[in-house]
């Protein structure tokens, strides 16, 4: 899986970001490996990668060691709400990429509309496994746009209960 991971993030740009431009922040949420995060890391000043799993928690800490990267912040916890993350009071994200096999629900559900307002930009996966997701994507939905973003969602190729999504201003 972690070599198609690699193909969806750096070959396929399966979150659309070859072009993004400078930045000052990008947050990683379902770091894994860390392929986005490395990725990530010459594309912004600050990186943070948050992933909790231990296995893939030590291969990303390993992939960040040996890529030479100084830019990237772990923070090796599951986490429920970005929140905590975008919690300082002048605190921007530029780009959030959330890809983490079905929480991204509860944690953009779990975070806060002013905090939602800090991020310019989120990609990632949304799945559709069971009817509590399908209902929870309607719930995300109205929940991004009463930040303000535009939500876009595109077909995964392989996988029919599986999209990509991008929500801008």
């Amino acid at each position: 899986m972690d070599l198609w991971t690699l193909k969806e993030v750096l070959l396929d740009d399966c979150y659309d970001v070859h072009n993004l431009n400078k930045c000052e922040m990008i947050v990683d949420i379902g770091s894994a490996i860390g392929d986005f995060s490395i990725f990530a890391s010459g594309k912004a000043k600050n990186v943070i990668s948050c992933e909790y799993d231990l296995n893939r928690l030590s291969l990303l800490k390993w992939n960040i060691i040996h890529a030479k990267k100084t830019n990237i912040q772990i923070i090796p916890e599951k986490i429920d709400t970005l929140d905590l993350i975008l919690s300082g009071k002048n605190t921007t994200c530029d780009l959030l990429k959330i890809d983490c096999e079905g929480s991204e629900y509860p944690i953009l559900l779990n975070s806060s509309v002013p905090t939602l307002k800090k991020i310019k930009k989120i990609v990632g996966e949304l799945y559709f496994f069971n009817d509590d997701m399908k209902t929870n994507f309607i719930h995300v939905k109205k929940k991004l746009i009463s930040a303000g973003f535009t939500l876009k969602t595109w077909d995964n190729p392989v996988h029919k209960t599986i999209c990509y999504f991008s929500a801008a201003r």
